[in-house]
């Protein structure tokens, strides 16, 4: 009982490790014997864009929004605006680009995000949607970048490179905050590995870019619009790409709360996809193995973690003098102490400091986890954003 007790404590403490670290130094190490950049050239024809932008109650952040926008260097595009629900002012405010034509969208109904793109895209006449977030700021080539990376026929979806500023002290920032944008460079460095492998299974919804021809009607239970319309381009047979150069910026959440909840909701969306075979690019082997390895096993993690500790601790009860399983032990529990430390200290400076706060994301983000899969096994599914204080 001891032997096997500790043998899964180790195997599911593999599989945990295996998709935060060995899996991103598996593709970053491909990536540089095997891989090559993305083959994007200048388009000798521009595409026409159209710049679709969902927001709820974004009353504040939507002038800055399209003060942003009026920025972006790249001909031709229109901007779309989608304000469905808002009754913040959002609807009565003059949604206006120099240089460019704006349409905007309003329905007293809030019916959700994903209908609210549908609306977004039913109203262009483009060749590329771009689905941008109203407090996600582009830089001045975004759209550029991104008609570069469809001038490969084979590439159907194209999703920028996400970054996130973290507020100083005087502005309520916590280390929280800065931790989020820490976990931001981590999966941007396993996007860029895996587009250099020629393809990426991750994608953000701040900056995502469509084909129009590709685009299908968003079914309204959509929650993750990006996790979906990856997998709908992977299925089709089309490439997913990652644009390094056309980044967007937005500000971190504030507290961690807000964050758990928005990490929660993403595990409700990414199970509902998961449960759903028929939406898998299953004839895509290598695709598959990305998706397992960079996202699906996130969804299993929060019980491996407590698998482990459990099967621990009962092999130590079993045999207190077990050296294995001591070790094992003592090694869980100092993570979950210093992760406490984190979250007691979310301020705490210097290298420990720093690692305090690493182990508390990493602890709160498998707890939103947990308590997103409770949610979709309770079918408690909403299909509306709660918006977080930024």
């Amino acid at each position: 009982m001891y032997t096997f007790l500790v043998s899964l404590a180790i195997g599911c403490l593999f599989i945990a490790a295996y998709q935060y670290v060995l899996y991103p130094a598996a593709i970053i190490l491909a990536a540089k014997l095997f891989g090559r950049s993305a083959q994007a050239r200048p388009a000798a024809h521009r595409p026409k864009i159209s710049l679709v932008i969902a927001g709820y109650n974004e009353a504040r952040i939507l002038p800055e929004k399209l003060q942003n926008t009026g920025q972006i260097r790249y001909e031709p595009f229109d901007v779309i605006v989608v304000t469905d629900g808002s009754d913040d002012g959002s609807e009565t405010l003059e949604m206006a680009v120099p240089g460019r034509k704006v349409t905007h969208l309003h329905d007293p109904e809030r019916a959700g995000k994903a209908p609210a793109m549908n609306r977004g895209v039913a109203a262009s006449d483009a060749d590329i949607i771009v689905f941008s977030d109203a407090n996600a700021l582009y830089n001045v080539d975004a759209l550029t970048e991104i008609a570069d990376a469809f001038s490969d026929p084979d590439v159907g979806l194209v999703s920028g490179c996400k970054t996130v500023m973290a507020r100083g002290a005087a502005d309520g920032d916590r280390g929280f905050a800065k931790n989020e944008g820490l976990y931001w460079k981590y999966e941007n460095l396993i996007r860029r590995s895996e587009d250099k492998l020629g393809n990426t299974v991750a994608t953000v919804g701040e900056m995502l870019a469509v084909r129009r021809d590709l685009f299908p009607n968003f079914p309204r239970w959509v929650v993750n619009d990006d996790a979906y319309l990856t997998l709908h381009v992977l299925r089709a047979g089309q490439n997913v790409r990652y644009a390094e150069g056309a980044a967007s910026c937005e500000l971190a959440s504030l507290k961690d709360e807000d964050e758990a909840k928005r990490r929660a909701r993403i595990a409700v969306g990414r199970w509902e996809l998961v449960s759903r075979p028929a939406l898998w690019p299953a004839k895509r082997p290598f695709a598959m193995l990305q998706l397992i390895s960079h996202k699906w096993l996130r969804l299993i993690t929060p019980f491996l973690l407590i698998i482990a500790l459990a099967s621990t601790a009962l092999a130590v009860a079993a045999n207190p003098g077990g050296l294995v399983a001591t070790l094992l032990l003592a090694a869980q529990l100092a993570f979950y102490a210093v992760a406490a430390f984190g979250k007691s200290r979310e301020s705490a400076a210097g290298p420990f400091g720093k690692l305090a706060r690493l182990c508390w994301f990493l602890l709160r983000s498998n707890l939103s986890i947990l308590s997103g899969f409770f949610a979709w096994a309770g079918r408690s599914r909403p299909v509306a954003w709660e918006r977080a204080e930024r």
